[in-house]
């Protein structure tokens, strides 16, 4: 089968279009697993699971909320420490 001149816009398009919609995806799920973090006892079954194998060494009785702080990068600089 022969494909015209536009076709391979089309498919690029698409392409473009997938890409897009995959990095909606990640998007949202990096912002609910962030939501997730927010919640004491969730945080300390992560700290608990990465850092001590599963002991429970931190309580979530024992940690505090604090000031969200954000790091951003674009092309030209890197910004450390924005409150959010």
């Amino acid at each position: 089968m022969m494909q015209g001149p536009g076709s391979s816009i089309r498919m690029k398009n698409e392409q473009d279009d997938e890409a897009g919609q995959e990095m909606k995806l990640l998007a949202e799920k990096d912002f609910r697993e962030k939501r997730l973090e927010d919640f004491d006892d969730v945080f300390a079954d992560i700290i608990n699971g990465l850092l001590f194998h599963g002991e429970k060494r931190v309580l979530e009785n024992d940690l505090e909320s604090g000031m969200p702080r954000s790091a951003y990068k674009n092309e030209k600089n890197f910004e450390r420490g924005i409150n959010l």
